[in-house]
C-alpha cells in the first residue's frame, strides 16, 4: 500500500514481512506505567501467517498511527472479555457517559 504515492510501501521502509493492517485496539491500564490491549480487525488472513491452527503467538514490533482516540469509564469492571465480544467497537457504547475524544487525524 504506497500512503504517499512515491512508490513506496512499508515493506521497504520496515523489511519482510510487514503487514499495514487497519485495527480497532482497545487499551487498558494495569497501573505501574503498563497496559494490557487487544485488537480486532477485518484482514486477520495477513496476520495469521499461513497458519491452519486457532490460535498464534505473535511476537513482533508495533507501530501505532491513531485516527481517532477515545476514552472511557463506561466499561469498567467489564473486563477485556466483554470488550472482545460486546463492546468490542460498538461507538455509541464509546461515546455514552464519560466518554472523551482524546486525538482525532
Amino acid at each position: 500500500m504506497d500512503q504517499f504515492g512515491l512508490g513506496l510501501t512499508p515493506e521497504m521502509f520496515l523489511g519482510k514481512p510487514t503487514l499495514h493492517i487497519p485495527i480497532n485496539l482497545i487499551i487498558q491500564d494495569m497501573g505501574d506505567g503498563k497496559v494490557i490491549g487487544v485488537f480486532q480487525t477485518t484482514q486477520g488472513d495477513a496476520l495469521r501467517m499461513g497458519s491452519t491452527k486457532t490460535h498464534q503467538l505473535m511476537m513482533a514490533d508495533a507501530y501505532i498511527r491513531p485516527q481517532m482516540v477515545m476514552e472511557s469509564n463506561n466499561f469498567r469492571g467489564s473486563g477485556l472479555g466483554y470488550l472482545c465480544t460486546d463492546g468490542f467497537v460498538d461507538h455509541n457504547k464509546w461515546i455514552e457517559g464519560d466518554a472523551g475524544l482524546l486525538f482525532k487525524r
